[in-house]
């Protein structure tokens, strides 16, 4: 049986000593998006204000698009 990634479809992988499945494919847009969200994060950079919502608003608008660019 594969399991395959809700947004784009891509089979998920395994990576060894983790639990989870996880979606390798480096042209999914939740993998950008989620990037997005932790590169603004706390844990990160912690921009003043970026949050989930806003990431989401800029993406779906096409300005920004990656964390490299």
């Amino acid at each position: 049986m594969s399991i395959h990634c809700a947004r784009c479809a891509h089979e998920l992988e395994r990576i060894e000593g983790e639990v989870a499945l996880c979606c390798i494919n480096s042209k999914c847009q939740a993998q950008h998006v989620e990037g997005l969200i932790h590169f603004g994060s706390r844990q990160a950079i912690n921009i003043d204000g970026l949050g989930t919502i806003i990431i989401h608003q800029l993406y779906q608008s096409v300005l920004i698009n990656d964390v490299d660019g």
